[in-house]
């Protein structure tokens, strides 16, 4: 999930490379990160955002497709309710 956050990670494709069951791979991923592994890879993934716009080169649709959301809307929405704040106001904040 690091090297490919643009990707449409579920579960189960985090646990089929873990070598382990949905069930197993959660509960194991929660002692050691003490979050779920999708509330871990929405909040690594808006971290990740976050870094991008602070480049104002960067649009802020390719900042949500490079966190892999497809649509800018979707990706503000997700923004919003993890980081507090819109993407633009964190961007205008941060200059």
């Amino acid at each position: 999930m690091h090297t490919e956050p643009e990707w449409s990670w579920t579960l189960n494709d985090l646990a089929v490379i873990a070598v382990m069951s949905r069930t197993a791979f959660t509960g194991r991923f929660s002692e050691i990160a003490s979050v779920s592994p999708m509330a871990f890879l929405t909040d690594w993934r808006m971290n990740q955002a976050a870094a991008l716009l602070r480049a104002d080169e960067v649009s802020l649709t390719e900042v949500a497709l490079s966190v892999g959301h497809k649509a800018e809307a979707a990706f503000s929405t997700a923004f919003k309710r993890v980081m507090g704040r819109s993407p633009m106001r964190h961007r205008r904040s941060n200059r």
